[in-house]
């Protein structure tokens, strides 16, 4: 009997994975290589080049002292030949700029797509494995370029056959602009978290606030809803020419696309601070009905490449198809 035991413990410990990742069987692994071929078909169509990426890179692609990945974001391993270390691959976008920077810079505009699984640890959840697809458009700068990876997305939907989602969109130039010019100086992180966490309430109890803070505070909490709603409430508030810049971008961009398909739902959101940090333009998420999170996240991140030694413009998102699974008729 105990020999028995032993030898199940074994086989039950050859049949574990690890936290966070999972397999695809029939019929769901044949769902998701339909839905990927769609939406790689699209980006095809749009003129974007298929890349297939390393699934293990050096730390100094997504880390490397700058205001890259956490540390406690990656999953890492020790490579035995030289000792270095490398981490399984935690976003696309940082291997598309060393592609991008390394190889095929002489592009004039460089269009790139990909598709396959991110690994990360995530905040208060723990390592999370993502299947997901995406584009980088890079070397493009202008609304034109803002509005052409919306109008991908939405075509991608509508294609997979998603009804009723919701396009948000934000500009982490005109957030960064209004925090800037505030001058909060202690009271930055507090408010920052607030408005990651939409904690709009508990501006009353920050302390150390000028009665002129709290004021443009709570007037920024309030710039959400419809998109002529919202930025009519914004171009009364915030008069400054940069201001009206950012604005009238983000009209833009929702005619842009509107002319495209007339059939989408926008919803403006100017008090969003989703990787500021990262992100320097506009800035969009899509929701569909029945998931909490966001399906599609993407926007501009100017400045990025330099990193890598390649300065130009650059926009793109990705895409959960992960997510999109079990969310299609």
């Amino acid at each position: 009997m105990p020999e028995r035991q032993l030898i199940n413990k074994h086989v039950l410990n050859r049949h574990e994975i690890p936290f966070g990742v999972k397999d695809y069987l029939p019929p769901d692994s044949y769902k998701i290589k339909e839905i990927e071929d769609i939406v790689l078909d699209t980006f095809k169509q749009w003129g974007y080049s298929y890349v297939i990426t390393p699934l293990l890179e050096y730390l100094p692609v997504y880390n490397n002292g700058d205001s890259g990945f956490d540390d406690d974001e990656l999953v890492k391993v020790i490579e035995r030949e030289t000792g270095k270390t490398m981490v399984l691959r935690a976003d696309f976008t940082p291997q598309l700029a060393r592609i991008a920077s390394s190889k095929i810079r002489s592009e004039k505009v460089i269009k790139l797509s990909y598709s396959g699984i991110v690994v990360k640890h995530y905040k208060d959840k723990g390592k999370k494995e993502i299947y997901q697809a995406g584009i980088e458009l890079m070397n493009s700068a202008g609304i034109e370029a803002d509005a052409e990876i919306i109008k991908i997305a939405v075509q991608i939907l509508k294609k997979i056959g998603i009804q009723g989602f919701v396009i948000s969109l934000s500009h982490a130039g005109f957030i960064n602009t209004v925090l800037a010019n505030l001058a909060l100086k202690d009271n930055t992180r507090t408010i920052i978290d607030f408005l990651i966490q939409k904690d709009y309430s508990s501006i009353d109890d920050v302390k150390g606030l000028s009665r002129e803070q709290r004021k443009i505070l709570k007037l920024l909490f309030d710039l959400y809803g419809n998109p002529d709603d919202v930025l009519l409430k914004a171009k009364n508030t915030f008069k400054d020419r940069k201001y009206v810049f950012f604005i009238n971008e983000l009209r833009r961009i929702t005619r842009i696309v509107e002319e495209f398909d007339a059939n989408n739902k926008f919803i403006l959101d100017l008090r969003e601070m989703h990787s500021v940090d990262y992100h320097t333009g506009a800035v969009f998420q899509i929701f569909i009905p029945g998931y909490g999170e966001e399906i599609v996240n993407g926007g501009r991140y100017d400045g990025f490449l330099k990193k890598y030694g390649y300065d130009v413009p650059a926009t793109g998102f990705g895409i959960n198809l992960s997510a999109l699974l079990n969310r299609i008729p």
